[in-house]
């Protein structure tokens, strides 16, 4: 009897001590306008709850939107280089992906800035997948798809892979909205779990779209820029490589799970084909990235 009262008493600590933990991170990480526009998730997920987190997504959406359209009217208008580029449409492109850049730029360095929460901790939690950490996931990947969905209305000619990988993470972001964690063994968790720990290497890569950029404003023949693309290249492979690894052994496992055939492997089935869409465009990045530099630095070296 007394072992019994023991361990109960431990567990009640345990779990004050994990509702302490939570709440403090929660209150450190998430500033007050972070929270404003994406709700908690309530389980089982109701159509209600998916209806207003759309709403309130969409007025985000659009007052980054309305931010694009200022800074694109003040570098027309104020930056030679900007007023300079041709075609046009090439301007929303710029915008685009410094604004993208910027988003997971400042994502990595945590907490510190008061801006965003701890890109890390996005991480731990993704893999650790409770209650907290998957709505912190969830504000996380409702910003990252920001620059994606609005790329694809704003930046006309976009290639047919780029386009292709903006619309599979819009459509990931909804499964995320859609997801129910009360069963962290279920398929839609597993997949919940792929599709945050891609984003969170995804963010390694930041300098990629730096450098998509900064490529239309400056010459990307020029030994500077030569140097910016190697860096990026070798960071995005990296990432790359370690994120497939990754998404690989935990589709593997999830196969596993259940008894073949079963009617959660179609699933498992669909995101290993949105996954294969992304991965052929940074597969097509990365070519890019690389040989252009390999004919600069001999170049150079001549």
């Amino acid at each position: 009897k007394e072992i019994n009262i023991y361990i109960y008493v431990c567990i009640e600590r345990e779990k004050k001590k994990r509702k302490h933990n939570m709440s403090k991170s929660k209150s450190s990480l998430d500033p007050i306008w972070f929270q404003y526009f994406i709700n908690d998730t309530p389980f089982p997920v109701t159509y209600e709850a998916i209806f207003e987190q759309a709403y309130k997504t969409g007025i985000l959406y659009l007052i980054v939107a309305a931010i694009w359209i200022l800074i694109y009217y003040l570098l027309d208008t104020f930056y030679p280089r900007f007023q300079k580029i041709s075609p046009t449409h090439k301007k929303w492109y710029v915008i685009a992906n410094v604004s993208k850049s910027f988003f997971l730029g400042i994502a990595l360095t945590g907490p510190h800035t008061g801006i965003f929460p701890s890109w890390q901790l996005h991480h731990d939690y993704a893999l650790r997948l409770d209650y907290h950490s998957f709505e912190l996931c969830r504000r996380w990947a409702t910003w990252y798809v920001c620059t994606d969905f609005l790329a694809l209305i704003f930046v006309p000619k976009l290639p047919y892979s780029t386009k292709m990988h903006h619309i599979i993470t819009v459509a990931f972001l909804l499964i995320l909205w859609c997801t129910d964690i009360s069963d962290s063994q279920s398929i839609s968790s597993q997949i919940t779990r792929c599709i945050d720990v891609y984003g969170y290497w995804s963010a390694y890569a930041f300098s990629v779209n730096l450098f998509l950029a900064l490529r239309v404003l400056y010459d990307q023949n020029s030994f500077g820029m030569v140097i910016i693309r190697l860096v990026s290249f070798v960071a995005y492979t990296v990432c790359c490589l370690c994120n497939w690894l990754w998404q690989v052994r935990e589709i593997y496992r999830a196969f596993l799970l259940k008894d073949f055939p079963n009617y959660d492997h179609l699933w498992i089935v669909l995101y290993g084909i949105g996954l294969f869409f992304i991965c052929k465009d940074d597969v097509i990045l990365m070519k890019w990235l690389l040989y252009p530099t390999r004919k600069k630095i001999k170049k150079e070296m001549k």
